[in-house]
């Protein structure tokens, strides 16, 4: 590490580009753990339940590290190397080649100069030693991620090391490095992260079945998720074969849903579409799960099902190429469409109807009502909790003849009611000053006339 900083000086007093690369060794996202069980006690030592402590160790083989267990009745033998500090961080150099125009990796303690492959870990090392977090540190002080560039398994391995995107897709690590990076508009940086992208596009078929998982480049159909299918499929659109698995693009792989699913996302189903798969659905609110049990008691019984439809118990799964957008109905005779509810569903904006539009104000229904205005109140979504969904009601829908009325009116409603509070606020203040007031007075009387 101290020649990779001295190697880095150096180039930098002589006027090169160079920065400082540092491979993380962050903690594992799994852990491979084998208990070792420590010798049986001998009669000479004091009876009792003997305590256990764990003990962690490098293995000789895997480099895992490993839990010793022994006892205080054990006469053990010398205990093994422990590392308080496990991984120090590796650190190496990368020099700006003007003439090539890109980044050559440089370590003085392998002897490595433009081989990336030779810096990273072999497969059969510790697995908190594994290439996971490659970070370039320049003079300016700015941070970069450079790990696809010295991964030679970036889909297979290295990104499975690496924690996964939050709910709603946010890269967290782009996010932190984000703050420590250059300005979009650098054409070296441009450059470069187009070079590192092509590298990762390039990456070769991996050479065992687990390094398909979630690969972002390959797929093979035993491995998809029970919402998911490869289309289109079959021999003349797979890309090789691994064993006796064809594979497939990750461009192939699309992802199914149900008919409310898409709904959501403002997409329709197609009349003459019929569904790809049927799986076992998710009973999530009472009712669902009250209707299956129903199903199951009147199957038993060799009855049809009360109030007819489908099973219950299972959900059917579409594609998106068997949608179309959602196209809302019309408005007629200054009518605004509803559910069986009253209300109108409006999960996605294609589900407004042409001519209408949405005010999601509170209060603003009120005042609709009271000018004799046509709306439907807005459903937006559902919340789950305890076994019952409830509507999310976000405003009204309104014919688009009646929306600047009804917002001037909610604008002249919200001065009026601001109106009213700040009166009721100085008459709260008025009063306690006079209270305030009348209890100084009061004081005052009491100490005059019996103080002395």
């Amino acid at each position: 590490d101290a020649s990779a900083l001295l190697f880095a000086a150096a180039c930098r007093s002589l006027g090169l580009e160079t920065r400082l690369l540092c491979s993380l060794h962050p903690i594992p996202l799994s852990l491979s753990l084998e208990a070792v069980a420590g010798k049986k006690a001998t009669p000479k030592e004091p009876k009792g339940e003997p305590y256990q402590c764990l003990t962690y160790h490098l293995g000789k083989s895997s480099g895992a590290a490993t839990p010793t267990t022994s006892t205080t009745a054990a006469a053990s033998s010398p205990p093994p190397a422990t590392v308080s500090v496990p991984y120090p961080l590796r650190i190496w150099a990368e020099v700006y080649s003007h003439f090539d125009e890109k980044w050559v990796p440089t370590s003085p303690i392998d002897g490595a100069v433009d081989n990336p492959g030779a810096l990273e870990p072999p497969a059969s090392a510790n697995k908190q030693l594994q290439l996971s977090y490659v970070v370039a540190y320049d003079e300016s002080k700015c941070v970069k991620d450079v790990t696809r560039r010295y991964s030679s398994q970036w889909g297979a391995k290295t990104s499975k090391l690496r924690l996964p995107d939050g709910e709603d897709g946010e890269d967290w690590w782009k996010r932190t490095l984000w703050l420590f990076s250059k300005s979009d508009t650098d054409p070296a940086e441009a450059q470069e992260d187009a070079r590192l992208k092509a590298a990762e596009v390039k990456e070769t078929m991996p050479t065992n079945l687990a390094g398909f998982n979630n690969h972002p480049l390959y797929a093979l159909e035993a491995q998809l998720k029970k919402n998911e299918i490869i289309h289109p499929a079959g021999k003349e659109h797979a890309i090789g074969r691994f064993k006796t698995h064809l594979v497939y693009p990750r461009s192939a792989v699309k992802q199914l849903a149900t008919r409310e699913a898409w709904l959501k996302k403002g997409r329709a189903l197609i009349p003459t579409e019929q569904p790809i798969k049927r799986v076992k659905a998710r009973a999530v609110t009472i009712e669902r799960k009250r209707r299956i049990e129903a199903e199951k008691i009147d199957a038993a019984r060799g009855e049809e099902p009360e109030g007819g439809g489908g099973d219950a118990s299972m959900s059917d799964l579409y594609a998106e190429f068997q949608t179309c957008d959602y196209v809302a109905p019309p408005i007629v005779d200054g009518k605004i469409p509803r559910n069986s509810f009253g209300n109108i569903e409006l999960f996605h904006p294609n589900m407004l109807p042409a001519g209408a539009v949405h005010l999601p104000l509170n209060g603003i229904g009120r005042l609709a009502k009271k000018l004799g205005i046509e709306y439907a109140t807005a459903v937006t979504g559902f919340e789950f909790a305890r076994g019952n969904s409830t509507p999310v009601l976000s405003g009204i829908v309104v014919a688009e003849e009646n929306a600047q009325i009804l917002k001037e009116a909610h604008a002249e409603n919200a001065t009026h009611v601001g109106e009213l509070e700040r009166k009721k606020r100085e008459t709260r203040v008025y009063g306690r000053w006079r209270h305030f007031i009348a209890s100084l007075v009061t004081k005052s009387r009491v100490m005059e006339r019996y103080a002395k």
